[in-house]
């Protein structure tokens, strides 16, 4: 009886092992058949991907690049693509930004980055001249009027340093740049100055022009002065 059963056993554990080699070969084929398929798939979708180039005029790119690159980083996460821009060339007018992805995340790419450039304010220069005298009054000690009217009205001002002696009409330019609304602030506030620096030159001349020279007497002083004289002439003149 047990010669019977060693002989039933012994089929059946080979069939056994049989078996379970035969499921572990078909697992490795398994998966190394589905490596293969998410590698061919890895393969197409890096083949899908595309590489554009976009034009960003010079003056737009500190706003495409964003504070800390946080503008262009925005972009790059919601379209799914790599932004980068070229070396510089300093003899072109635009800097040439170039985006990689899929074809959709590149053209959403493209038109986030035009959008940004459209949105951004039109920056026009300024030039004017005023009274080489007001520019005192228009800086202020330390630069602190000059900066003042650029906190408030977000242009720059550039005030010309040449300087003339000895010619009280001389001039000298102002460069404003800005939006019109930071030109039109700031071109107000300038005037201002010199205005004020106009009506105390006014004023002053006006009182230097009501008060003696130095040395000379009043004519009434002077009629009492020549009487005074003519009293002394007599009290010295003998035999009166």
């Amino acid at each position: 009886m047990r010669w019977m059963t060693r002989q039933f056993s012994l089929p059946i554990l080979l069939g056994i092992s049989l078996t379970s080699v035969s499921i572990a070969i078909l697992y490795v084929l398994y998966k190394k058949d589905e490596e293969d398929i998410k590698s061919r798939k890895n393969h197409v979708e890096i083949s899908k991907r595309f590489t554009a180039e976009c034009k960003v005029p010079r003056q737009f790119v500190p706003a495409v690049i964003g504070r800390g690159g946080s503008m262009i980083k925005d972009i790059q996460n919601k379209t799914g693509t790599q932004i980068h821009f070229k070396e510089d060339n300093i003899d072109c007018p635009d800097r040439i930004c170039i985006i990689k992805g899929s074809y959709e995340g590149v053209h959403l790419a493209e038109e986030m980055i035009k959008s940004v450039i459209q949105n951004q304010p039109i920056i026009e220069t300024y030039e004017m001249y005023v009274p080489q005298k007001a520019c005192g009054r228009i800086i202020g000690r330390g630069g602190e009027v000059i900066h003042q009217i650029q906190a408030t009205s977000s242009a720059k001002i550039i005030i010309e340093s040449s300087y003339t002696p000895y010619d009280p009409n001389a001039e000298r330019r102002i460069i404003i740049k800005g939006t019109a609304e930071q030109i039109a602030t700031a071109l107000l506030q300038i005037e201002d100055k010199v205005r004020e620096e106009k009506e105390a030159r006014t004023k002053l001349e006006a009182s230097s022009a009501s008060r003696l020279p130095r040395g000379k007497l009043s004519p009434r002083n002077t009629k009492n002065n020549i009487q005074s004289e003519q009293v002394q002439t007599t009290e010295l003149l003998p035999g009166i």
